[in-house]
């Protein structure tokens, strides 16, 4: 089964028998700041997002997506560009990658990164050419 972690304090984000990743999600205006949990599916390439309160994602809407663990709180917003965010994928064999996503609500791209190699393997969404050029320059994941 495919597990979705921190690349900060490497907390399980996966839940629901593998079927979505739970982040903490912080959305920024001028005169209030809401956070909240976040559900995304763990299936790359599949889109939505289930968010627990009262909120209303619109089109547009920046999230910064954090872990959900309290003591750690890291944001998951890609060092080399703040549209998206990556986490740490870990497959059945324990082979690592890298999976960027966006974090603009309305957009649809992820990418998969092999870590060790630093290319991208994997490409999905509708709005992934709009950063593909982001990932033909060097980069250091998460931060490093």
């Amino acid at each position: 089964m495919r597990r979705f972690y921190c690349p900060h304090c490497n907390q399980e984000l996966t839940c629901l028998d593998g079927k979505l990743v739970k982040m903490r999600g912080v959305l920024k205006a001028s005169h209030f700041t809401v956070a909240t949990t976040f559900y995304l599916p763990a299936e790359l390439g599949v889109y939505g997002a289930t968010v627990e309160g009262e909120i209303e994602l619109r089109e547009g809407a920046r999230i910064d997506f954090q872990c959900t663990n309290d003591a750690c709180r890291h944001s998951f917003t890609a060092p080399y560009d703040k549209d998206l965010s990556e986490i740490k994928m870990v497959e059945d064999d324990d082979h690592e990658d890298i999976v960027v996503f966006n974090r603009i609500f309305g957009r649809q791209s992820t990418f998969v990164v092999d870590y060790k190699q630093k290319k991208v393997i994997m490409a999905f969404g509708e709005d992934k050419d709009l950063y593909a050029d982001e990932f033909e320059k060097p980069i250091n994941y998460f931060g490093e």
